[in-house]
């Protein structure tokens, strides 16, 4: 079942590393975090007025958690687009999931204290795929080569260093939160996270 939503509407910030304090002395947890769908608060231009095809909404989504504790950085959700779907105004995308990761901390039924997330780390890029050459999922702002139409709107923004997946939703469940860009193009998603109670239960979760 998934838990209540909440919509944190954000400004971007910097893409440089911040440090945030991580929770020390939890037993061993796995926390997931996916992508559900997207978001852009406004059509691509010339929707109803395309020519080459060529008039779609590209996201790409990553996440890690805020100190790195697995040492692989962004993890890609890959190219999200409405490449193929005709028409698609403004709004919610509906896609398939995309699992941006899965991560075990610490070591199952230890009873020695381990280093777990205390927050988590989202990051996004959007654009619209204007250039009739190439491949959509590639941004090319290129004029010559895109044949005077070049892709438009690129994005490329932090949505939030301190998702404090803890306080969204409880443990063992499918928690949802939004996150919207400000901005007049404003991109967003939908991410589910869920993370386990830590393991064994004699060590508490410390948040």
């Amino acid at each position: 079942m998934k838990s209540r939503i909440i919509t944190a509407f954000t400004l971007a910030i910097s893409l440089g590393k911040v440090v945030y304090a991580q929770t020390v002395g939890d037993g061993c947890m796995d926390i997931t975090m996916v992508v559900e769908r997207s978001y852009i608060s406004a059509s691509e231009d010339n929707e109803f007025f395309v020519i080459d095809g060529s008039d779609e909404h590209v996201w790409y989504w990553y996440g890690r958690d805020i100190g790195d504790l697995d040492g692989q950085d962004w993890r890609s959700s890959g190219c999200i687009t409405t490449d193929g779907l005709g028409i698609v105004l403004a709004g919610w995308l509906d896609h398939a999931d995309r699992t941006l990761f899965t991560n075990s901390y610490g070591v199952n039924g230890s009873a020695v204290p381990s280093d777990v997330p205390q927050f988590l780390s989202l990051r996004g890029r959007y654009w619209g795929d204007d250039c009739g050459t190439g491949n959509v999922c590639d941004y090319n702002d290129n004029s010559f080569t895109c044949l005077f139409s070049p892709d438009e709107r690129y994005r490329d923004e932090v949505y939030s260093n301190s998702i404090n997946y803890r306080a969204i939703g409880p443990p063992n469940s499918n928690n949802i939160s939004q996150y919207i860009a400000g901005g007049s193009v404003a991109p967003g998603v939908e991410i589910r996270t869920r993370w386990t109670s830590p393991r064994p239960s004699s060590i508490l979760a410390s948040p």
